[in-house]
């Protein structure tokens, strides 16, 4: 988990940024001149306080350089990457990661799958953004950010972050219990 440069990146990369203090990560596809296709949430609901502290308590605005509003323009969207990184770092996530590399990344960061080529990628991503494609309502835990972009590069829908936090949870109940 390293910050790269947005010079580094190319299109159909699969870029994260933490938010709320890295308690999570937003994830999303970049398709080039400056611009990333990612999935935010579907409905204009009160959220969990995670979502708003992402804000960093900023009134709500229309982005000068993509026409972007966070409140209005839900769904699979297409932003300048600084509207994706919300003055957060940037991260390019890590594809044929080794099992002995996984124990020592942090879930959400990386995946064993082989990347798709980026035409594949970007194809995917605009299907998705043009409605071509379908991808649902956004979910926590069954349909996010990281489960869009990992179904981009490969064809599969997961979350490492979800399935990590659950797996704690269960970790946390057990020793709870005994």
């Amino acid at each position: 988990m390293v910050k790269i440069d947005k010079s580094m990146i190319k299109p159909g990369d699969h870029i994260y940024s933490y938010r709320n203090g890295h308690a999570y990560s937003h994830h999303g596809i970049y398709v080039g001149g400056n611009m990333v296709i990612h999935f935010t949430r579907t409905k204009q609901e009160k959220l969990h306080k995670i979502f708003k502290a992402s804000s960093g308590g900023r009134a709500e605005h229309r982005c000068e350089i993509c026409g972007y509003e966070s409140k209005t323009k839900l769904g699979v969207v297409k932003t300048c990457l600084d509207c994706f990184l919300v003055d957060h770092g940037i991260y390019l996530f890590q594809y044929n990661v080794s099992k002995e590399n996984c124990v020592t990344k942090r879930p959400g960061t990386y995946s064993m799958q082989s990347c798709d080529t980026s035409d594949v990628v970007i194809r995917r991503a605009t299907g998705l953004l043009d409605g071509k494609l379908e991808f649902g309502h956004y979910s926590l835990f069954r349909n996010n950010c990281e489960s869009f972009a990992l179904f981009c590069t490969t064809g599969k829908a997961f979350s490492a972050q979800v399935l990590a936090a659950c797996f704690v949870s269960l970790i946390i109940i057990g020793a709870i219990v005994l």
